[in-house]
């Protein structure tokens, strides 16, 4: 595996028509024929051989040919879509896509949080302990003018260095709510303390008005199908991200490797098709010149030229003997004394 291609399965049914081909095609067969040199038998192989290939080729080729097309339109989607967004690959828009998505069920989980727990920062007078155990509070107004004895507030003025760092889930979700709020002027006025004191002020007045109890529901209810139909759009987006079997997706290539990867993989295809188109005739022809249906003339032509050689061989012989059997007849000239 490299860049998530599985290379062979992509290039084992061309690597079999390769050494099919070599084979058949003049390799094993062409060098090492029959033992008496017959021409007509390496006719008889040569046909049987086009057959085979014919077989191979149609079995391995439609494998061979859909992979490596996928493959081919899975690159040329891969670089299009990096071209479209700005060099990033599919599986970095999808993490991040992921990323947000979870962002999002973050906030909504915690705006469910806020309104079930009470901890709201609509009310005018509102503290939340900070640590457990300890006389620490996050109030959303300063005691001090109101009660000065015994409690101690300092105006916060790093929110967001507050919010990072809080352990507390209660006080995160009270402090993001008087931040949202204030965000979104509702409650521009909204500022945050942190107040010391041994009195417990998180028994502050709230809000018990059943009108304004379900002004705050609502508002929280609009936050959360907001952010649902936020989370229904990214997953719409990841679902059209669709990552294929083998492809250059997890990052993105330059320009002239994309064209040179594209431009092989068409090379391949074609040269494949031309070899497999080529035993799928000879194959054919062979069946039929097998079966009778066409004339094999190559056949023909050998046989005719050992007919030929045939006839000479005999007109050869005949002449011989003709010339030898006048010899055998002529008298012998003997001067007998």
């Amino acid at each position: 595996m490299l860049c998530n291609v599985n290379y062979p399965r992509i290039f084992l049914p061309a690597v079999v028509i390769y050494i099919g081909s070599f084979i058949c095609g003049g390799g094993i067969v062409g060098s090492y024929g029959p033992i008496d040199n017959q021409e007509i038998n390496y006719i008889y192989m040569r046909k049987c051989a086009s057959i085979a290939m014919l077989l191979i080729c149609l079995i391995t080729f439609p494998f061979f040919f859909f992979q490596n097309l996928s493959f081919y339109i899975s690159v040329k989607d891969s670089k299009d879509f990096c071209l479209e967004n700005e060099f990033k690959s599919k599986e970095e828009i999808y993490i991040d896509l992921m990323k947000e998505k979870d962002g999002l069920n973050y906030i909504r989980n915690n705006f469910k949080n806020i309104l079930k727990n009470g901890l709201t920062c609509f009310e005018k007078q509102k503290c939340v302990k900070s640590i457990l155990d300890s006389d620490s509070f996050i109030c959303n107004y300063n005691y001090p003018e109101i009660m000065k004895e015994n409690i101690d507030c300092k105006k916060i003025y790093e929110t967001e260095h507050l919010l990072n760092n809080l352990e507390d889930a209660n006080v995160a979700n009270f402090v993001s709510s008087c931040l949202e709020l204030k965000k979104e002027l509702i409650k521009p006025e909204n500022e945050l303390y942190k107040c010391s004191s041994y009195l417990n002020l998180c028994k502050s007045d709230t809000i018990n008005n059943k009108e304004e109890n379900k002004k705050i529901e609502n508002y929280y209810e609009e936050k959360d199908n907001t952010y649902k139909n936020k989370i229904i759009e990214i997953e719409k987006k990841m679902n059209n991200i669709k990552f294929n079997d083998y492809t250059y997706e997890t990052s993105c290539l330059s320009n002239i490797s994309y064209f040179f990867i594209l431009l092989f993989c068409a090379i391949h295809i074609l040269l494949i098709f031309g070899i497999s188109l080529t035993w799928v005739i000879l194959g054919i022809f062979s069946i039929l010149k097998s079966f009778g249906f066409i004339e094999d003339s190559e056949k023909k032509y050998y046989k005719e030229m050992m007919e030929k050689a045939n006839k000479i061989y005999e007109q050869m012989n005949a002449s011989k003997q003709t010339k030898i059997e006048p010899e055998e007849n002529t008298p012998l000239n003997l001067n007998v004394k």
